[in-house]
């Protein structure tokens, strides 16, 4: 109910059940907390999340679980709020692990929403759609999940990032650039707008055209060593325009 700092003294936070951040509200993580959540327990965030470690003091975002597993916790889910608050997410060095859908942006209208050098694993989503104005991923990565990055309705990036043994990539992503992807058992990639100077080696299907994948530009990007580089499968009217 009312503005919270959870101090590195403090760790490691434990959540119970389903919690609440009402309007108004803001919750600042210290650098190396761990905040872990009891199975099925979850975080609705209708005020403010600021969480910002550092390389040597990661914040974790996990399961309380000794020996968890994917959908031990079901993530963290934001709902846009009256107060108008700017970034109301702000992650870096944040690790989130083991979670149904790490972060759920369907309903979020107070952003941008701003991932930098975070780690998301074992988790069966990391988004659901994205908020607006946009949803950034910078220099993060994605390791074993069933799915990295899904469909994101706004203004979406991810840039510089690392997509590792997920079953699937990335999905519907606006801008990709200078990401790397290896080790899909599914696809890399199916994705949407334009992509850029991206790495995609050893994966089941490299990159795949995908529903709504209209007028998609591909731009000076390496595929090589996948079982199928590039899959060409359906979409709608436009054109699928391949250079460099």
């Amino acid at each position: 109910y009312s503005s919270e700092t959870w101090t590195l003294a403090g760790s490691p936070y434990t959540v119970s059940g389903n919690l609440v951040v009402f309007d108004g509200v803001e919750i600042t993580v210290e650098p190396g907390v761990i905040v872990q959540f009891n199975q099925n327990a979850s975080l609705e965030l209708r005020g403010k999340l600021t969480a910002i470690g550092t390389s040597s003091d990661w914040i974790y975002f996990t399961s309380s679980n000794a020996s968890p597993i994917m959908n031990s916790w079901y993530g963290i889910t934001v709902l846009g709020t009256s107060q108008t608050p700017i970034n109301q997410v702000t992650m870096e060095y944040v690790k989130g692990m083991y979670s149904t859908t790490f972060i759920n942006l369907d309903a979020a209208y107070n952003g941008p929403y701003n991932f930098k050098h975070c780690y998301f694993a074992q988790n069966a989503k990391v988004n659901e759609d994205g908020g607006a104005p946009s949803t950034n991923f910078d220099y993060c990565t994605f390791e074993a999940n069933a799915q990295a990055l899904d469909w994101c309705q706004f203004d979406n990036r991810a840039s510089h990032c690392s997509f590792i043994n997920n079953a699937i990539g990335l999905v519907g992503i606006e801008k990709v650039d200078t990401c790397y992807f290896r080790g899909h058992t599914d696809f890399a990639l199916a994705p949407y707008g334009v992509t850029t100077g991206c790495n995609i080696e050893n994966n089941v299907v490299g990159v795949k055209t995908g529903f709504n994948a209209v007028n998609h530009t591909f731009v000076n990007n390496t595929i090589m060593y996948n079982e199928i580089g590039i899959e060409i499968d359906s979409y709608f009217n436009g054109s699928q325009t391949f250079t460099g």
